[in-house]
């Protein structure tokens, strides 16, 4: 009898839970590569040259993932990063990414925050709004 033939505790021949573990460790290896990428597309953000920040947003605006938040958070108290991260965090339907808006206000004043509260405004955040 072939091995393929026999059942897995998991009611699956064999052959299909071999298959499956392998995609399993395929999976988890491609989402330490993708967090990798991630860092390195901040980092690009706010070092890097026009050409490479402008594809840096656009990469980060498709996969950016929830540990995106605290990096373009810190990237709002700068005016030369404010942008893309303003722009990214009001892309990221995240409650961490209003939160992080919000804390912004206070810590800024003219242009930034005024892009703040545009960003919180068009995003619907309830908690922003005065009581």
């Amino acid at each position: 009898m072939s091995s393929s033939l026999f059942m897995h505790p998991c009611r699956l021949p064999i052959a299909d839970c071999r298959l499956l573990a392998a995609l399993c460790l395929l999976a988890s290896a491609l989402g330490s590569t993708l967090l990798a990428d991630e860092t390195a597309l901040i980092r690009a953000l706010a070092a890097g040259s026009a050409a490479e920040k402008d594809a840096a947003r656009q990469t980060l605006l498709a996969t950016a993932t929830p540990a995106a938040v605290p990096p373009l958070a810190a990237q709002l108290a700068a005016p030369e990063t404010f942008d893309n991260a303003c722009f990214l965090l009001e892309a990221l339907r995240l409650p961490a990414a209003d939160a992080a808006l919000r804390a912004a206000l206070l810590a800024t004043t003219g242009r930034e925050q005024a892009g703040l509260l545009d960003a919180l405004a068009r995003r619907g955040d309830a908690a922003a709004e005065k009581p």
